[in-house]
């Protein structure tokens, strides 16, 4: 039986060539390939993928958009700012760390995340996951304040999977002496290695906060299901019934993951307050509440 999440970890440093190979396929539009990655295996070429990473970024049928902690999709500016950003870490000398985050389609599936008709995702929950996950390893590193990382969802393999990339513009992590095996030479660098204890809370996150989030679905399916059953004891209208939902949902998908901050006057509730206020404005009878409607 395949592991519902696999994670595989590595990091380069800004002297080898994969960094300046990521960095020139950010932008780059031509060469689209198909690349076949075995997330079980620990051969060190399966890390390619990497290098056709921003290759894919406009390719619609193989993955979603690059997305970072703050936006869900690039345009051209904003892009070459990343870039940039890469480029900068680099010149400071530090490690780019890289992370694919596969998972079993079929348990994505039961958690009703993905949908094996038509072999997609809810890039919004998924998005909202690998965001949770990348907040908790650059805490766990001490690096929450000064990491920019970057990630696309990608569709064309076997397993939906995630890939990250992550650079400290200027570093804050400590720097030893390391030996180059080639030159038999000691120099500089900052630390890349992660814990142990960060890579598996990582691994954790991620299926912590799927399963959260099915439970809450299960929940307001639960709710929604209920309200069917009273319209349809009440006869109340399908189109309020079915705006209502529409409604619910829309505000719930934009509320912050950290329930403390439901709060109607909060600033991090601004994207959900639209749809607040339009269930407000319906009819006291279509109103869900618990499992009734009232």
């Amino acid at each position: 039986m395949s592991p519902a999440v696999v994670l595989r970890s590595k990091f380069v440093t800004p002297r080898s060539s994969a960094f300046n190979d990521y960095i020139n396929y950010m932008d780059r539009e031509d060469a689209k390939q198909h690349v076949k990655m075995d997330v079980l295996s620990d051969k060190e070429n399966d890390f390619d993928v990497f290098y056709q990473f921003m290759d894919y970024m406009d390719d619609e049928e193989k993955q979603g958009e690059l997305f970072t902690s703050s936006k869900d999709r690039l345009d051209a500016k904003e892009k070459q700012t990343v870039k940039e950003l890469f480029q900068l870490a680099q010149q400071n000398e530090s490690p780019m760390w890289q992370d694919v985050i596969s998972f079993d389609n079929e348990w994505l599936s039961k958690q009703g995340l993905y949908n094996a008709v038509t072999h997609t995702v809810d890039e919004t929950k998924m998005r909202s996951v690998v965001r949770e996950t990348m907040q908790a390893m650059l805490q766990a590193e001490g690096m929450q304040q000064s990491a920019v990382w970057t990630a696309s969802l990608h569709y064309n393999t076997d397993n939906i999977h995630v890939h990250v990339a992550t650079v400290e513009p200027h570093p804050t992590r400590e720097r030893m002496n390391v030996l180059d095996k080639e030159s038999n030479t000691w120099h500089e660098e900052y630390r890349a290695k992660r814990k142990p204890k960060t890579l598996d809370k990582m691994k954790s996150k991620v299926a912590n906060v799927i399963l959260d989030r099915a439970h809450e679905r299960n929940k307001i399916d639960e709710l929604l299901r209920g309200t069917i059953r009273y319209k349809k004891e009440n006869n109340i209208s399908l189109s309020s019934f079915q705006k209502t939902e529409t409604l619910f949902k829309e505000a719930m998908n934009r509320l912050p993951d950290d329930r403390k901050q439901w709060r109607y006057g909060y600033k991090s509730i601004n994207e959900a307050r639209p749809y607040i206020n339009e269930i407000n404005k319906m009819p006291p009878r279509y109103l869900v509440w618990g499992q009734k409607v009232v």
